[in-house]
């Protein structure tokens, strides 16, 4: 079938790999590049090997991954194709942009640009993510206003209309980290916020932590540590079960300052030991770089001051007024229906919401949340 229908293994590939799926993603790129390479259609070895890279960026094969497109880039540029050998470009952009140092920045932003030049979102998947993939490789490489400027530009402006559905959330988060740096906290609340309708649509694990980061860094920049830490922490392991291991070192970076914040230097220290460790395994030359920047910052006292927290009731502020209206009636071991007549809502709504609510908090059950609202409530302050 594989030789009969030789574009099957790609499309299925990469639809496994925006599923989030990526072990099924492997084997269909596997079986697809094995078939072609004993003989098959020559045309589809280069988007097998551009799906290879994505998958491989993703999930940390940094090296292979630039192998895989700069042989794509080849064999497109061979036969003409040279609307492939852009997407080539943009994704070796992608892995270089971990794999490679700071010293390499403009290179790597150049390679980007000149991979989605000429593509026009809205025309067709990888247009969009083109545009995206470019925007967090000038975010990645330093240049906070230039990402802010490319996503709403050719996103199409507020909600990134324009960019590719099931990858909705990654890009409002980038969104939402270049207005934080750019000190625009009132775009940053706002996209923070649309990251998380759209993670609600998707349902998919990675893109929640995308949204969840985002939120992490809109309270970080507010001086709400207390808050950002718990949501650092939750996207970081969350990246981690989702398969997405430089995702999770980016946000152990990145929380470092809320750690020092809340549990002081030598939790942050150890939390940057963690992430320096797991970058040097996943050739993340770049995220080793920014540990290391980090960990100098904490010994020349240039981050925030550890104070204690004094806020126990922590993990409620993480939810709306109205779901911790419904946490604490179920944590209180109310039924739905119940809540439902309660808070006058319909049930199919009280039943969402405590979906929301178990998805914030990082909990499985009633059980879990009772316990959690128990401790709170016996908790000093």
């Amino acid at each position: 079938m594989l030789a009969r229908n030789p574009e099957l293994p790609a499309a299925i590939g990469w639809s496994e790999v925006f599923l989030e799926r990526f072990p099924a993603a492997s084997r269909h790129f596997g079986r697809g590049l094995a078939v072609t390479r004993a003989g098959g259609p020559q045309q589809m070895l280069p988007h097998l090997l551009l799906g290879q890279c994505g998958l491989d960026t993703r999930t940390g094969r940094l090296d292979r991954a630039v192998r895989s497109a700069l042989e794509a880039e080849r064999l497109a540029r061979a036969a003409g194709a040279h609307d492939v050998a852009g997407r080539a470009m943009a994704l070796r952009a992608t892995a270089l942009a971990w794999a490679q140092g700071t010293q390499q920045s403009a290179a790597v932003v150049a390679l980007a640009e000149a991979g989605t030049h000429g593509t026009r979102p809205g025309d067709n998947w990888w247009a969009g993510s083109g545009v995206g993939a470019l925007a967090q490789a000038q975010l990645v490489t330093g240049d906070a206003p230039a990402a802010l400027r490319t996503l709403l530009e050719d996103g199409g402006g507020d909600g990134l209309p324009l960019l590719q559905p099931t990858l909705l959330p990654q890009w409002l988060g980038v969104l939402t980290m270049a207005a934080v740096r750019c000190g625009d906290r009132t775009g940053a609340e706002r996209w923070a916020r649309q990251a998380d309708s759209a993670a609600d649509r998707l349902g998919l694990p990675g893109q929640r932590m995308h949204a969840r980061r985002a939120r992490a860094l809109v309270h970080a920049s507010g001086h709400e540590h207390d808050t950002a830490v718990v949501l650092f922490d939750q996207s970081a392991q969350g990246f981690r079960r989702a398969g997405l291991p430089i995702q999770q070192i980016w946000t152990l970076v990145l929380g470092a300052a809320s750690t020092a914040a809340v549990h002081g230097p030598a939790a942050a220290t150890a939390q940057l030991d963690s992430a320096l460790h797991l970058a040097r395994h996943y050739g993340a030359l770049r995220l080793s770089e920014e540990a290391l920047r980090e960990q100098a910052k904490l010994t020349t006292g240039t981050t925030r001051a550890h104070r204690p927290v004094t806020d126990r009731r922590q993990p409620l502020r993480l939810l709306t007024e109205r779901e911790r209206e419904v946490a604490r009636l179920v944590g209180a071991g109310v039924t739905s229906r119940q809540v439902a007549h309660e808070l006058v809502l319909s049930t199919r709504t009280v039943e969402t919401h405590l979906q929301r609510i178990y998805r914030k908090l990082d909990v499985p059950s009633r059980a879990a949340l009772a316990r959690l609202v128990e401790r709170e409530l016996h908790s000093p302050g």
